[in-house]
């Protein structure tokens, strides 16, 4: 269960919270407090620095250079299975069948019907949003400057924007338009 931002107001507002709805907040506390950083940035003299990856970069610069700040990406919901699969040992050919797609109620009904039956399994399948890091903007850093620094940092941005165009744009393998979901999924948390 993922509490909507509308619902979230409410609680915030009248402070009543119904069953279940605890767990699921601190659930997603407990998620948003353990996210590791996508980069750091910091404004040195002017200029934006950035670093990608999880670890904070080593200051190189000297005393009067700024702390870098941590990159977070929105985090994503959590995910909740969608699809159910089960396959079986067929003991007259001696080989595992092939995976084969159920329903939640089929998985229900033959899961408790074969627990103890080592001759079937089952697994879930989970469809969640790509997590895609938002666009970088790198417009108030100056495109025709000679330092070093600064052609770095926008060579560094355009990278990270063409990495995201790439994400957004691949097709998905399953036939599910997951990038039409994510951006339409925004507003909700």
């Amino acid at each position: 269960m993922r509490l909507q931002t509308e619902r979230l107001r409410e609680i915030a507002e009248d402070g009543f919270i119904e069953h279940g709805e605890a767990k699921a907040m601190a659930a997603e506390l407990v998620a948003s407090r353990e996210v590791k950083p996508y980069g750091y940035l910091r404004d040195n003299g002017g200029q934006l620095q950035i670093s990608i990856g999880p670890e904070r970069p080593y200051d190189r610069s000297g005393e009067y250079a700024t702390p870098w700040g941590a990159i977070y990406a929105r985090p994503t919901a959590p995910a909740s299975p969608v699809y159910w699969e089960m396959h079986y040992w067929n003991s007259g050919y001696n080989c595992w069948h092939d995976w084969e797609r159920i329903t939640a109620e089929q998985h229900a009904e033959m899961s408790a019907q074969h627990a103890a039956d080592n001759d079937y399994e089952f697994r879930m399948l989970y469809d969640a949003p790509p997590a895609v890091p938002d666009a970088v903007d790198y417009s108030d850093l100056d495109a025709t400057s000679k330092d070093r620094e600064v052609i770095e940092a926008i060579a560094e941005c355009k990278g990270w924007n063409a990495c995201r165009a790439a994400m957004l744009a691949a097709a998905p393998e399953d036939g599910i338009d997951h990038n039409a979901r994510h951006q339409a999924g925004k507003g909700d948390s």
